[in-house]
This record gives C-alpha cells, structure tokens and sequence, in this order.
C-alpha cells in the first residue's frame, strides 16, 4: 500500500533534469561515453516515473531553455536533478542554477569526477599553470555546490570521503538488464582506453598464447597505439552484436589513489550482458563481489591475470554460476530503475521539508 501510494505521489512530480554538454535535443550524440551512457539510462528511467524538463546540450541550447524556464517562473516544478558534466559550468549556467535554489525548488546532483584535484599531467611549467587555473576555478564552482544543492550524489564511500561529503549519500552506476544469447565460442571484452593496467592485460595475452590458448579478445577502443596480437579485434564501438560473442569480462585498472575512489560503469555494463570480471581489488568492486559473487580479481601481475582468464576459460560451471549472479544483481536490485527511485524519493522528502 505504502509503495503504490508512493508511485502514484511520484508519477505526478515534474523534476528538471540538467544534462549540459552530454545530451541534447538539437543532435544526436553516441552513446559511447560513461557520462552520455549514464545520463541516457537516469532520464530514460525518470520519464517512466514523472514529467521531465530536459535542459541539455550546448550553450546556445541551454540558454534558450532558461529563458523559458524563467518566463514561466519555474510553475508546478517539483524538483531538480543534475548529472554534473566534467568540465565547469559556464557563469551564466552558475545564474541560473542561482534562480532554481531562489525559487526553493529541492536540488540534488551526481557528482563523479574529481581527478581535477589530482595533477598527474602537471609535468611543465605549463601544464602546472593551467592545473592551478583548473584546481582554482573547480574548488570555487564546487564549493558553489555544496552550498546550493540539497543533496550531492557520489559514486562510492571513499569518493564521498575524500570530498568531504554525505557517504551514506551514493548513486553508483547501475546496469540494465539484457536477453541476449551468446555465441558458443568463448570471447573476452576489454571496453576502455590505454590507461594504468592495460600493459598487463596485452602479457597476459602473450602467456595465453605460448600456452595454446588462441581466445579472441574483443578490445573497444577509439585509438590505440600497441602492436595488435592476431587474436585482437579492435572495434570503436561496443554493440550487442559484439556481446552475443563475449564470455568474460576484464577491468584490469591498477588500485590508483583515484581508482580507489572510482566505481566504474563498465563494470556494471558488464554485468548487464551475464560476463563475470577479472580486475584488481578496487574496493567498490569487492563490496559489490562480496555481496552478488561475480568477480575474479587478480594480484596485478600478467602471470595472474592470465590464470584467472585460463580458469574461467576451462571452468564452465563457475563461469555460468557467475554470470547468472551477474544478471540477477541487476535484475533485483542494481538497475537504472532503482537508482532514478532514490533520487525521486530523496527530492519527495526535500519537497516536504521545505
């Protein structure tokens, strides 16, 4: 009784959902990126629950729908809901989100990326004055958040921590559930770019290799500059043409003060198609394992990333047992439905209170 009253609450609200750079309503964008993938998924899933006001794309797009917004004096706004984009907000996206906190309209945000706060790059003179610009201009617009926003959404524990924000206040990625049946012949996926760990996964290969195991390895990547082993298919793309062929899933980034903050969608992409994961203990990923078993972690060395591949390869039984684990966890409980919940309910109780 409680839920159904709850939904038919939730079904009349009118939420914005601000989306700048990675929506829009004038083009189209490929869904290619995690932020796109994961702004795609939360207003797919808002439209089911309530009336959404998209405000996305450009500068010239967002002006234009501020200008409606505002003539309108925000009337029979319920709420508001920020996928933060990457880069800083623009001073007049700063003005307007200035008007929706005047107006009391209940704000809340997911915020995900902080590497500003970390200037691994900053090698030059150059690059160290263009990260003081950086650090400078995203302390002050974060602090800006924090001031206004009601709720302020991490993706895990130590992320939250290390911000200085509510960690019992989280919004991870999530997975959607999919139907697709696979190929036979087992295939391995790695969707991602170059960064810390991949080297270990191109030795890994080579073991494999000199051991007899010739596994195609999908890699999805837009440039790579490696020499491709045979058994490499380098794609730009990750369709589920490409998931029909894939058994098993690797993540192998290194434990990086960042990473350990970090809870990647790919993991949870993953998980959606039924491939278990190879990766490092990142913690996320061990809190996730340790509740759903549906991972393999290796010791961050090739010689064990190649093993734990070999294993799932030869054993059947544990790879399906997975895998099963993996498309239950979404299907219950880990799914873009469940996560648009929380922040519809969390706006309902601020709409209350103020």
């Amino acid at each position: 009784k409680f839920q159904a009253l709850n939904l038919s609450y939730r079904s009349n609200m009118k939420i914005i959902f601000y989306a700048p750079y990675n929506m829009s309503e004038n083009q189209e964008f490929s869904l290619d990126r995690a932020p796109r993938i994961r702004c795609y998924n939360i207003y797919k899933y808002l439209r089911k629950k309530c009336e959404v006001v998209l405000v996305c794309g450009d500068a010239k797009e967002r002006k234009k729908k501020y200008k409606i917004l505002l003539k309108s004096n925000l009337k029979g706004i319920d709420g508001f809901y920020m996928e933060r984009p990457n880069c800083s907000l623009k001073y007049f996206d700063i003005d307007f989100l200035k008007k929706i906190n005047e107006y009391k309209v209940p704000m809340s945000m997911f915020y995900r990326d902080i590497h500003w706060k970390f200037p691994v790059f900053s090698k030059t003179v150059y690059q160290r004055i263009k990260f003081r610009r950086k650090f400078n201009k995203s302390t002050k617009q974060f602090q800006f958040y924090k001031n206004y926003f009601d709720h302020i959404y991490s993706p895990t524990k130590e992320f939250a921590e290390f911000a200085k924000l509510d960690p019992k206040c989280l919004l991870p990625p999530a997975g959607e559930i999919t139907n697709l049946s696979k190929e036979k012949n087992i295939g391995i996926l790695f969707s991602g770019s170059q960064k810390s760990g991949f080297d270990k996964l191109l030795i890994a290969n080579e073991l494999l290799l000199k051991k007899g195991y010739d596994i195609p390895f999908y890699i999805i990547m837009r440039n790579f500059n490696f020499t491709k082993p045979s058994n490499f298919k380098v794609y730009h793309v990750l369709t589920d043409k490409i998931f029909k062929k894939v058994h098993i899933g690797i993540i192998p980034l290194n434990p990086t003060d960042y990473y350990k903050m970090a809870f990647s969608l790919k993991f949870m992409q993953y998980l959606s198609n039924g491939l278990p994961v190879i990766c490092q203990q990142l913690p996320a990923f061990v809190r996730f394992n340790d509740q759903y078993n549906v991972c393999k972690f290796f010791d961050g060395t090739s010689e064990d990333l190649a093993k734990k591949i070999e294993y799932l390869v030869q054993n059947k039984i544990t790879r399906i047992e997975l895998s099963k684990n993996a498309m239950e966890a979404i299907k219950n409980r880990e799914n873009w439905q469940q996560r648009v919940d929380t922040i519809i309910n969390d706006l309902s109780i601020i709409n209350k209170g103020k």
